[in-house]
């Protein structure tokens, strides 16, 4: 409970850290990680951050690469019609630095979520409109509650072991649509950090189907940008 009720609070004092933007089409995308395509070095909604395209979605990192393991985001986007479903695996301490978190507080702070695995996941209409006003009009309040109280149900995560992990709670950034997204906090616990993870999501919301998000190991990530294939 009290890791439950650090991570609610750091959640409402401050702007998230990532915003909601644009992504390429990336429906057909392999979840194996195997194929890296792009290297690049580019100004993103990070900072000045590396940027790595695999076939599983993109990679951000800060200016020290793989030095900085700990401060790696992944970033995986799928599109079912007119709807991006976007998932970010973000690190605990990545996401505690930018609540302003530092030193001994950001050790102490890390030290209770132990084990906690947080994602992002956004739903994003294509030319931008707002989903929950195009599709759910007539009943927007049953619709918010859902967002803010039923959804993390229908989030699995499944460990390098093969275990399906249930989410343990969900945290719904409403923005009224100064972001052209929906976005919600997930969280899971007893996970490894550096471990592969699939995140699967079943869409009860929109009724799009069941979509896998597969994320390669903090390991795997070094090695490859090392050396990339």
């Amino acid at each position: 409970m009290k890791r439950r009720y650090i991570i609610a609070i750091l959640v409402f004092i401050s702007i998230s850290f990532i915003s909601c933007k644009d992504d390429q089409d990336d429906s057909s995308v392999d979840s194996s990680f195997n194929s890296w395509d792009i290297n690049s070095n580019e100004s993103n909604q990070f900072g000045n951050r590396s940027e790595l395209h695999y076939k599983g979605g993109i990679i951000y990192l800060d200016e020290k690469g793989e030095e900085s393991s700990g401060l790696i985001v992944q970033e995986i986007t799928k599109q079912q019609k007119d709807i991006k479903y976007r998932a970010k695996r973000i690190p605990s301490s990545l996401y505690l630095q930018n609540k302003g978190l530092k030193g001994e507080e950001l050790e102490t702070a890390l030290s209770e979520v132990s084990g906690e695995q947080l994602f992002y996941f956004e739903f994003e209409e294509v030319l931008k409109q707002d989903l929950v006003k195009k599709y759910f009009q007539e009943n927007t309040d049953q619709t918010i509650a859902y967002l803010s109280f039923d959804i993390y149900n229908d989030f699995k995560l499944i460990n390098a072991k093969g275990d399906t992990i249930d989410s343990d709670y969900s945290v719904y950034e409403r923005n009224f649509h100064l972001a052209p997204c929906e976005r919600i906090l997930l969280s899971f616990s007893g996970i490894d950090p550096d471990e592969e993870v699939q995140l699967v999501y079943v869409d009860r919301l929109f009724g799009r189907g069941k979509f896998d998000f597969a994320f390669a190991s903090t390991n795997y990530i070094n090695n490859n940008i090392k050396n990339p294939s």
